[in-house]
C-alpha cells in the first residue's frame, strides 16, 4: 500500500470515527421519535447535495487533472467559475422549492418539518463544500482535502452540538441540522482558500474558457450515478417513514446504515486517489497499468473487508446496543444485510468510475435505472410487513445486482480495449 492511501486511510477513520460517535450521541439525546427526525432531514439533505452541483463535483477529479496535465489553464479556470456557479444557483433554487413545499405539506411532525428546512437552508452551502472538495483532491490534495471534509467538518459539529446540549437551548433534531449547515458555510470559506494556492498560478492569470454543453454532457453520468447512489441509500429511509410508521424502524435502519457507512467512506476517500490516478492512466492511455492498480487496490482492501463483515455479522447486537437498547430489535438484521451489500460494492467500487471516465453512458444509465426500479418494488412489497429488514434486504439486492453487473462490464470493456490498443 503506498504511503499517502496509507494516510488517507488513517484520516478517513479517524473522521469516521468522529461521525460515529456523533451520531451515537444524537442517538441516545434525542431519542428514537427525536433521531428519526435527524436522519430523516439529513436523508433529503443527502439526495438535494446530490443532485445541486449536477454531476460537476466527480466529474472534476476526471477532467481538472487531465487539463492541469495539458497546461490548460484557460480551460481549469473556466471550468471552476462554471462548476461553482452551477452548484450554487441550482442549490439555491432546489432549496427554494423543497423548503417552502415541505413547510406547507401537511401530515408533517414538526420536529421533522423544521429539521428539514434547516437542511433546505443548508443546502447551498453543503453543495459549494462537496464541489470545493473534489477540485482539491483532483489538485494532488488529497490528504488536505480528506482532512477537511471527514475530521474537521464532524468535529465542528459535534462540537456545536456538545455546546448546544451544554446551553439552555438543549439538542434536538432541528438543532443537530442547523449545526451541520453552520459548519458547511465555513468550510466553503476555508475550502476557497485552499484552492486558491493549491492551483497552479497560470490558472487564475489566464482568461477563463468555459464550455458549458460539453461539460454538462460529459458530466451527465456522473450526475445520474451520484443521484441513484445518494437515492438508493436513502430511499429506504424515506420508504419506512412513509410505509413503516414506527419511529423505532426508521432510526434503528437509520443506525445500522450510520453503522456500515464508515467502511464505505475510508474506501470512498482512498478511491479519490485511485480515480486521480484512473484519470491521468487513461489520458496517457497505459490500460495495462490499470490492471496494476486494481490488484494492489485490492491486497489490502480484500483483509480490510473480511474484518468488516466479521464484526457486523457476528457481533451485531452487541454493535446496535451501542446506539440504545431500543435499537437493537429492529437494527441487528438490517445492520448484517447492510454489511453485506455495503463489503460488495466496496470490493468493486472503482468499476463504475472507469465505465464513467470511459463514458460508457447507456450501460450505466440503463443498469442504474433498473436498479432503482427493483429497490422500489422492492421496498413497496417487504417494508410493510418486515419493516427495517424489508428496507435492508430491497437495498442489498438493489446495489448488490447494480455493481455486479458494472464489475462485469468494466472486466470486458478493459479487457476488449487492452486487446485492441
Amino acid at each position: 500500500m503506498r504511503r499517502d492511501t496509507f494516510a488517507i486511510i488513517a484520516i478517513a477513520a479517524a473522521g469516521q470515527g468522529v461521525s460515529y460517535a456523533l451520531a451515537i450521541l444524537l442517538a441516545r439525546r434525542l431519542g428514537i421519535a427525536g433521531f428519526e427526525a435527524y436522519v430523516v432531514a439529513s436523508a433529503v439533505f443527502i439526495v438535494l447535495v446530490a443532485i445541486a452541483p449536477c454531476g460537476l463535483d466527480r466529474y472534476a477529479l476526471r477532467l481538472l487533472p487531465a487539463l492541469l496535465v495539458r497546461n490548460d489553464w484557460d480551460g481549469a479556470h473556466g471550468f471552476l467559475r462554471f462548476g461553482v456557479r452551477t452548484a450554487l444557483l441550482a442549490a439555491s433554487a432546489m432549496a427554494l422549492v423543497v423548503g417552502a413545499s415541505v413547510w406547507w405539506w401537511p401530515g408533517i411532525v414538526p420536529e421533522t418539518r423544521l429539521a428539514i428546512v434547516l437542511s433546505c437552508l443548508a443546502l447551498p452551502g453543503g453543495a459549494l463544500a462537496h464541489f470545493g472538495g473534489e477540485v482539491l483532491m483532483a489538485t494532488g490534495r488529497e490528504l488536505l482535502a480528506t482532512a477537511i471534509l471527514r475530521i474537521m467538518v464532524p468535529v465542528a459539529v459535534i462540537v456545536l452540538v456538545g455546546i448546544a446540549i451544554a446551553s439552555p437551548l438543549g439538542v434536538s433534531g432541528p438543532v443537530a441540522i442547523a449545526a451541520w449547515g453552520l459548519v458547511w458555510v465555513g468550510t466553503v470559506g476555508l475550502l476557497a482558500t485552499m484552492i486558491r494556492s493549491a492551483m497552479p498560478p497560470p490558472v487564475w492569470r489566464a482568461e477563463a474558457r468555459e464550455s458549458p454543453r460539453e461539460w454538462r454532457d460529459q458530466a451527465s453520468v456522473f450526475w445520474v450515478h451520484r443521484i441513484a447512489m445518494a437515492t438508493m441509500a436513502q430511499a429506504s429511509v424515506v420508504a419506512l417513514e412513509l410505509l413503516q410508521p414506527s419511529s423505532a424502524a426508521v432510526g434503528a435502519y437509520a443506525a445500522a446504515l450510520a453503522t456500515a457507512s464508515p467502511a464505505l467512506v475510508l474506501v470512498t476517500a482512498t478511491n479519490r486517489i485511485y480515480a486521480r490516478r484512473l484519470s491521468i492512466l487513461l489520458e496517457q492511455n497505459h490500460l495495462g497499468a490499470l490492471l496494476a492498480l486494481r490488484r494492489k487496490r485490492l491486497v489490502w482492501l480484500v483483509p480490510a473487508v473480511a474484518v468488516f463483515l466479521f464484526v457486523t455479522i457476528v457481533f451485531a447486537s452487541e454493535v446496535m446496543s451501542i446506539f440504545g437498547p431500543g435499537f437493537v430489535e429492529d437494527g441487528a438484521t438490517p445492520l448484517r444485510l447492510i454489511s453485506a451489500a455495503t463489503a460488495f460494492t466496496i470490493i468493486f467500487a472503482l468499476s463504475p468510475t472507469y465505465l464513467k471516465y470511459r463514458q460508457r453512458r447507456a450501460v450505466l444509465l440503463g443498469t442504474m435505472l433498473a436498479a432503482s426500479a427493483c429497490q422500489l418494488v422492492l421496498l413497496v412489497v417487504l417494508v410493510p410487513g418486515l419493516g427495517a429488514t424489508g428496507a435492508a434486504i430491497a437495498f442489498g439486492l438493489s446495489i448488490g445486482g447494480m455493481y455486479g453487473v458494472f464489475a462485469v462490464i468494466a472486466w470486458r470493456d478493459l479487457k476488449s480495449a487492452k486487446e485492441g490498443a
